[in-house]
């Protein structure tokens, strides 16, 4: 299972909901820097993990190619990663349930203050949704069947979310595999 970064497929509506955040600044926890958070999902049209990667790249230039962070988040119950995947102990479901420091990428001095950070954004029920409709949007794109709870999150008769004026449909979403 590959992740490949949603502005691939959706570079305008990726354009208008990448999050950018400026920290304040704290030499002991992170650079005073802005911070981009670049969504990530699975690529296989035939996988329905329900997570993102989040790749954050740094305007610090001292960074190892710029980036401070690599996050994961899985926004289903832990009773759909069970299902999804019966074997499953207690730790590896913890990597898949919720906000986390992705275990399989290198992490910075700064990952656990910017996961802190991340956290604090998913408060808001906006962009948990932003990240639902990102994920169903690439699955969509992929050929997936989506499931009833996605399919929602893949309105082709309404506004584009890259606020073009025109309907998905007709913008973005206007060439589906």
């Amino acid at each position: 299972m590959l992740y490949e970064p949603f502005y691939t497929h959706f570079p305008h509506i990726a354009n208008k909901l990448t999050r950018t955040v400026f920290p304040y600044y704290d030499a002991s926890k992170q650079p005073g820097v802005d911070f981009g958070f670049i969504n990530a999902f699975c690529n296989d049209k035939n996988c329905d993990c329900r997570r993102v990667l989040i790749h954050v790249i740094s305007s610090n230039p001292s960074l190892h190619n710029r980036k401070a962070a690599v996050l994961c988040y899985g926004w289903e119950p832990k009773s759909f990663y069970l299902n999804w995947f019966p074997g499953f102990d207690k730790d590896e479901l913890a990597m898949y349930k919720g906000p986390g420091l992705e275990v399989f990428q290198p992490q910075t001095e700064y990952s656990a203050s910017i996961l802190d950070i991340f956290k604090d954004m998913l408060k808001s029920p906006d962009y948990t949704r932003e990240i639902i409709m990102q994920y169903a949007l690439m699955k969509w794109k992929l050929g997936m069947k989506l499931p009833k709870s996605l399919k929602p999150y893949v309105k082709l008769k309404e506004a584009c979310p890259c606020e073009s004026g025109q309907t998905l449909q007709h913008c973005c979403g206007g060439t589906h595999k």
